[in-house]
């Protein structure tokens, strides 16, 4: 599904806000206006009806959670930002998983029952024994290798699809999770996390995610931002 305009003018604008990044240096984004305060406190009334969360807190909770539903990672180490990472790590460390709760789980999945092992891959079992040659993602995240940061992301990617689970409503789960952080668990209605993941997917969702899927989501994204390669911006003149 393409994304229609007002998605992009949130993503953009969100990620401005988040990594306080703004002019020619990395893209040109829009700074806050009325306009966009007007429009922050339209769409948090039309998704919480209601609510008393003020100006600052429906700004941070919409903010939060368009950002993380944007950032969509894949399968090789990423060139970003140093701020870029910095501003989105806080968000991310309340999900991280340990290794029984990540690659054992990843493994558990893989092999009971056997799935089909992907291209280059002998067996099931081999492929789910070379996720075990990754150490503990939370402190030594990918090691600063593609090789274990493309595996991890395979098997993951192989699981959830083997469960009909897909990486965007786990993505769009853990950006409302993220986002209801920002409130005192007595302002937390139940109908909080239905409403704002189905603004944050425009309707699309499929169906409710399991939590193991969040940690090893969480985790994997841990480790990829972690392992970053530095952005030269005095290169961006080659492009």
């Amino acid at each position: 599904m393409n994304p229609q305009a007002t998605q992009l003018n949130e993503i953009r604008y969100a990620l401005e806000q988040l990594v306080s990044v703004s002019g020619a240096d990395v893209l040109k984004y829009s700074m806050e206006t009325s306009h966009d305060k007007e429009y922050e406190s339209s769409t948090i009334n039309t998704i919480f009806p209601g609510n008393d969360f003020g100006e600052a807190k429906s700004h941070l909770i919409l903010l939060i959670a368009h950002a993380l539903a944007a950032l969509q990672p894949w399968g090789l180490l990423p060139i970003l930002l140093s701020h870029f990472v910095q501003a989105f790590k806080p968000l991310i460390v309340p999900f991280i998983g340990s290794y029984s709760e990540t690659v054992n789980v990843l493994q558990e999945h893989m092999c009971t029952p056997l799935l089909t092992p992907l291209d280059g891959w002998e067996s099931i079992q081999q492929q789910a024994m070379a996720l075990g040659q990754i150490g503990d993602i939370k402190v030594e995240f990918f090691s600063g290798s593609c090789s274990p940061c493309r595996n991890y992301f395979k098997a993951m990617k192989m699981v959830f699809g083997a469960h009909s689970i897909r990486i965007a409503d786990v993505r769009i789960t853990l950006a409302a999770l993220a986002a209801r952080r920002c409130l005192d668990e007595t302002s937390v209605t139940d109908e909080f996390m239905p409403n704002l993941i189905n603004h944050l997917s425009q309707g699309q969702f499929s169906a409710e995610v399991p939590l193991w899927t969040i940690t090893v989501y969480a985790t994997y994204l841990w480790g990829w931002l972690n392992d970053f390669m530095e952005m030269n911006l005095s290169s961006r003149g080659n492009f």
